[in-house]
């Protein structure tokens, strides 16, 4: 697995309303929610978790597009996107972990 989170140096502006000074730790694009229908269907209770756990998912995605385009915002002068639409989602059951 590759840690997504955003460098310093990588940063960009961000795509979503910001507080000020706030900065993304992690791309807004790969903020993901679930909705209760979705939650439903994977047989998800959110009584099971608490902000911050982590969870175990794997998902299958279509290449909606692929885009190329020179940006002043980017350091390299250009940038390159592949948009994705999630189409099956498997989260794998909360495991208690045992406490020492």
């Amino acid at each position: 697995m590759i840690s997504m989170k955003r460098t310093p140096k990588k940063s960009v502006p961000s795509l979503r309303p910001t507080m000020a000074g706030e900065e993304e730790k992690y791309p807004y694009g790969l903020h993901l929610t679930l909705e209760k229908e979705e939650l439903d269907k994977l047989g998800i209770s959110i009584k099971e978790y608490s902000v911050k756990d982590k969870i175990d998912f794997k998902c299958s995605a279509t290449i909606n597009s692929i885009s190329a385009s020179d940006d002043i915002n980017y350091d390299n002068g250009s940038r390159e996107s592949i948009s994705l639409q999630i189409t099956d989602i498997g989260i794998e059951p909360k495991q208690m972990k045992k406490k020492f």
